[in-house]
Order: C-alpha cells, then sequence, then structure tokens
C-alpha cells in the first residue's frame, strides 16, 4: 500500500513539474517570449515577428519592418535585458548591430521594449531606440 502511495505522489510530482516545464508563468513566460521575439528578429525572420506584436500595432509595425528588409541588414542583436514591471508588464531591452544595405559601416542601436501581458501572452506594445546610432525607426538618420 505504501509503495502506490509512493509511486503516485512520484507519478503526480513528476506530471506537475513537467506541465509547469511545457507552460512558463509570468516573468519566465514574458524572458522566453522576448528571447524568441529577438532570435527571428536576429535571422531575419520578419514574417514571424508579427505574432509577437500587440494585434492592433501589427499594420504599422508592418510598415516599419518592411523597410527594414528593404533598406537595412540586421548583423547581430544581443537581448540584454528582461525587467518585468508588475505581473503583465515588462521593460526589454536589446542591442542590434545593423547597416545600411547599400554601406558596409556597422552601427550599434540599443531599444528599449514594453511588453505586455494579455491572457497569459506577452506581446509587444512599444519600442524605441535609446542610445547609439539612429536609424532603425526613422528613415533618412543613422549617418
Amino acid at each position: 500500500m505504501t509503495t502506490i502511495r509512493v509511486r503516485g505522489c512520484a507519478s503526480a510530482l513528476v506530471l506537475a513539474l513537467s506541465v509547469g516545464c511545457i507552460n512558463p508563468v509570468g516573468p519566465q513566460r514574458a524572458q522566453e517570449t522576448a528571447y524568441q521575439y529577438a532570435m527571428s528578429m536576429r535571422f531575419g525572420q520578419a514574417d514571424g515577428l508579427l505574432p509577437f506584436v500587440e494585434p492592433a500595432q501589427r499594420p504599422s509595425y508592418a510598415t516599419r519592418y518592411a523597410r527594414w528588409r528593404r533598406t537595412l541588414r540586421i548583423l547581430d542583436l544581443e537581448l540584454t535585458g528582461v525587467r518585468l514591471l508588475s505581473a503583465d508588464e515588462a521593460n526589454v531591452s536589446l542591442v542590434v548591430g545593423w547597416s545600411k544595405t547599400n554601406e558596409t559601416t556597422l552601427r550599434t542601436t540599443v531599444i528599449a521594449q514594453t511588453w505586455r501581458s494579455k491572457r497569459s501572452q506577452w506581446f509587444l506594445v512599444g519600442e524605441t531606440d535609446i542610445d547609439g546610432d539612429r536609424g532603425l525607426f526613422t528613415e533618412g538618420e543613422g549617418g
């Protein structure tokens, strides 16, 4: 009888741990979502970025990143921080290495992003360049 209880408890513990690993919550989910976004951006998977963007902002985001694909190259991208402000809001910082397609100059820009959780899913709701070379968000800048 004791063996059955121990096995039952062990099975329940394994199940609980595996569900926790599959379905991360709070800070872990924010960090994982920001990382997936950063990797999609780093490897030029622009179409894969839209699901991360808050639905109402997707049209303007798509326009901005279409320009990136025509005029810029992302050479490197590093996720440098995820800071939870509340249970449903986080700040993410990225350092982007990039160049214009018609130049060889390496530029570096620090981006601050705001992410919000809606129904357990994190969405990018805003971003701005806060340091380094300008030009990622405004045509004609950066050099």
